[in-house]
């Protein structure tokens, strides 16, 4: 039974297009007149991963606090306060950007 979701085999073949009268319901969902749906894939399998294998906040995220004193955690969590202001002040610093270019690029 096929499940009208062509094998990445044939999608690698060239589309060929579809006539109009073949197009109809079974194709509703196309963005264009291809005969398989090039909006349905798969998702990229790096969306998933950290971006680089020593990925600072990975590496962050599953260390193990268990053996920190209480004094180690605590400057942890200031040192950790101290770089979510950093990225907050450039966040800020890259939203006043854009609006001041978006509003150049408006006159």
């Amino acid at each position: 039974m096929s499940t009208g979701i062509p094998s990445s085999t044939a999608m690698l073949a060239a589309p060929k297009p579809i006539c109009a009268a073949t197009f109809g319901k079974r194709y509703q969902r196309l963005i264009d007149r291809l005969a398989y749906a090039v909006n349905i894939g798969v998702m990229d399998v790096d969306d998933d991963l950290a971006r680089r294998a020593n990925d600072p906040l990975a590496q962050l995220l599953r260390q193990d606090l268990g053996p920190l004193s209480v004094a180690e955690l605590e400057a942890r969590i200031k040192a950790l306060e101290g770089e979510i202001a950093r990225t907050r002040s450039v966040i800020e610093n890259a939203v006043n950007h854009k609006a001041s270019a978006e509003a150049l690029f408006r006159r």
